[in-house]
């Protein structure tokens, strides 16, 4: 999935939408592989080459806030590894 797709994005958040609809929390596994600075680590001259550019916020920043603001309950709990815990 290309998290610099402002279309993909959306459909992740929607997709987070429906589960918050039915479901207390949302487990994000490796939350941090989609960390904008893991993306381009791992991809950005591919992504570059196909005229992507690394967003100015970050994919989690953006769909928590999305979801929380319909659904304010809803846990988000999420997996990361050093030295990504603060990120």
């Amino acid at each position: 999935f290309n998290y610099w797709n402002p279309a993909l994005v959306n459909a992740r958040i929607q997709e987070m939408m429906v589960v918050a609809s039915y479901a207390d929390a949302i487990r994000c596994d490796m939350a941090y592989l989609l960390l904008n600075e893991q993306i381009a680590a791992n991809w950005g001259s591919q992504l570059s080459s196909w005229n992507y550019t690394r967003p100015s916020s970050e994919f989690w920043s953006v769909a928590i806030a999305k979801v929380k603001s319909a659904f304010p309950e809803v846990l988000f709990l999420a997996e990361v590894y050093y030295p990504y815990e603060a990120t």
